[in-house]
C-alpha cells in the first residue's frame, strides 16, 4: 500500500471518528478488490486482466447483436 493511500486512511478514519484500523483493512480490502485484481493479470482467463476479458465479452456479445458500437473501460 502506498503511503498516500495510508495518510488518506488516516485522515478518513479521524474525520469519521472510526478507528484507524478499521479504516486501514477497508482501505486495503477497496485496493485489492478495485484496483488489484482487475489490473493484474490471472492465468485462469489466458493471462489477461479480468477488465479485459469482461470487455472482449460484451463487445463479441453487442457484434452478435448487430450493434456497432465498443464497449468502454
Amino acid at each position: 500500500m502506498s503511503k498516500e493511500l495510508c495518510i488518506r486512511a488516516l485522515k478518513q478514519a479521524h474525520k469519521h471518528g472510526q478507528q484507524p484500523a478499521e479504516s486501514f483493512f477497508t482501505i486495503r480490502i477497496e485496493y485489492i478488490e478495485i484496483w488489484y485484481n482487475r489490473q493484474r493479470i490471472h492465468g485462469v482467463v489466458g493471462y489477461r486482466t479480468p477488465d479485459g476479458v469482461e470487455r472482449q465479452y460484451f463487445e463479441e456479445r453487442l457484434k452478435g447483436a448487430g450493434a456497432h458500437c465498443q464497449v468502454s473501460a
